[in-house]
C-alpha cells in the first residue's frame, strides 16, 4: 500500500473489515483493490476493476454479483471528504472501529459526470472535519498466477 491523492479503480485502498468469519471476529485493516472482481471470474481472465466499482444502494439487491456479498462481505472506507463529480478520497482516516494508525494519508478518486459539455464538482464533507464512512462490499479472486 502506498499513499496517493489520486485513486482510480484497481488501486489498493485500506479498508476495515472483519479479520475472520463469525460475529465475534475483530475488525482489521486490509489493503484491497477498488473495483469488484467476482470470485467466480475465470483465473485466466484479466480483471476489469472499472466494470463493478460502484454498488448503488437502490439496485444492490438486484445484481447477483453484489447481492450474494451483502450478508458476509461488507467493509468500511473512511474519508475526510469527496468531490461528487471528480475528486473523492481526501485523507483516509484510520480511526474507524477503534483501529488507530498514526499516519495521516491522502487519497482521492475520480467519478466523472457530464451534463452536456459541462462538468461541475461539489466537495462534500463535514464542517468539523470528522470522517465520512462509506459502506463497501468485497470479494476474493485469484488469477492464474495466484
Amino acid at each position: 500500500y502506498r499513499p496517493s491523492y489520486n485513486v482510480s479503480p484497481g488501486a489498493c485502498l485500506p479498508v476495515v473489515r472483519k479479520a475472520a468469519v463469525g460475529e465475534e471476529a475483530a475488525p482489521a485493516i486490509h489493503c484491497m483493490k477498488w473495483g469488484l472482481v467476482p470470485s467466480f471470474t475465470k483465473k485466466t481472465d484479466k480483471p476489469d476493476h472499472y466494470k463493478m466499482f460502484n454498488a448503488r444502494s437502490e439496485s444492490i439487491k438486484e445484481k447477483t454479483s453484489f447481492r450474494r456479498l451483502l450478508p458476509t462481505n461488507r467493509c468500511l472506507v473512511a474519508v475526510e471528504g469527496y468531490d461528487k463529480v471528480r475528486t473523492i478520497f481526501l485523507h483516509l482516516i484510520y480511526q474507524i472501529l477503534l483501529v488507530i494508525v498514526s499516519q495521516n494519508l491522502e487519497r482521492r478518486f475520480y467519478e466523472w459526470k457530464k451534463d452536456g459539455s459541462k462538468k461541475q464538482p461539489y466537495y462534500i464533507h463535514f464542517e468539523d472535519q470528522r470522517p465520512l464512512v462509506f459502506a463497501a462490499l468485497y470479494d476474493s479472486w485469484s488469477n492464474s498466477e495466484g
